[in-house]
């Protein structure tokens, strides 16, 4: 993914996308979890730094899928809980 104006040889970030079991307190628990991060060490940093019941699994940041990303971005956290059957 690329924002005009900016080459295409270097990445400056990158994209997760991840489908987790425990995103939240409520009943239907899951969700997905969206982070722009440097590296997977970072994204797991802003993670911990939550103050709630997100934590996704090992098998689920080894399922993530990672896009890389040129250009000019910063850190952002984005929180799709499952909204349930009612």
């Amino acid at each position: 993914i690329s924002r005009l104006g900016w080459g295409r040889n270097s990445v400056y970030m990158k994209l997760f996308i991840l489908e987790v079991a425990q995103l939240t307190s409520a009943y239907h628990s899951g969700g997905g979890l969206v982070i722009v991060a440097k590296d997977i060490e970072r994204a797991k940093e802003i993670i911990d730094g939550y103050d709630h019941h997100t934590r996704p699994t090992q098998d689920e940041w080894d399922s993530a899928t990672i896009y890389d990303l040129y250009g000019d971005y910063e850190e952002e956290t984005y929180f799709f809980p499952d909204a349930g059957c009612c």
